[in-house]
């Protein structure tokens, strides 16, 4: 997925966790979308800027604790289907993050 955004001339910032909180806040709290896999990460969009969007890739459930999250937060939240160790439908993230993006 980040070679595809990447590829799509998106600036792309990749959250490893080996970066420190202040590190990883000042990046999410500029972003215009946050996007990858269910996950603990997706808590840090309480950081987002408020025009931002959520996009969770995510297995079988249709809403998670991330929607709801995004939800009450006032974020659009998308989800993309997708079984864990499986590749994402690029075509359906490009869908999906031209809808994400603000203009």
């Amino acid at each position: 997925c980040l070679r595809a955004m990447r590829s799509w001339h998106w600036d792309v910032t990749e959250i490893t966790g080996e970066e420190s909180l202040a590190e990883r806040q000042a990046a999410i709290s500029n972003a215009d979308v946050l996007a990858g896999e269910h996950g603990g990460a997706f808590y840090h969009l309480v950081w987002l800027p408020s025009h931002a969007s959520v996009v969770e890739l995510h297995g079988t459930r249709k809403y998670s604790v991330i929607w709801t999250l995004a939800q009450s937060l006032g974020y659009p939240y998308y989800r993309i289907q997708r079984e864990p160790g499986s590749d994402a439908d690029i075509d359906g993230l490009g869908r999906v993050l031209s809808l994400a993006r603000p203009a």
